[in-house]
């Protein structure tokens, strides 16, 4: 159960860090146009990226959160089986 656990915060882990990366991506672009043109870009374009994102953050904790549960009532389904072919018939 614990591998399973930590795949499943891997891929939670991988998809927030392509998040970052986005971000991170924007920012350099940002600086190197206010460089290049001497003057501040769009800085709206720097909202947009940041709200995307945000909302990629949360869709991946929320799908952690569901596959998480989806296991844990796999886990729950089985650990009843195993109880019910324990337990003497009456």
């Amino acid at each position: 159960m614990h591998e399973t656990n930590q795949s499943l915060s891997v891929i939670a882990q991988t998809q927030i860090q392509s998040q970052i990366i986005l971000l991170q991506g924007s920012v350099i672009k940002l600086l190197e146009e206010a460089l290049l043109t001497g003057s501040l870009p769009d800085i709206n374009r720097l909202y947009n990226t940041s709200e995307f994102a945000r909302e990629g953050s949360i869709r991946a904790l929320r799908d952690q959160y569901q596959r998480k549960h989806n296991i844990s009532e796999y886990e729950s389904d089985r650990d009843i089986k195993e109880l019910n072919r324990s337990l003497p018939y009456r």
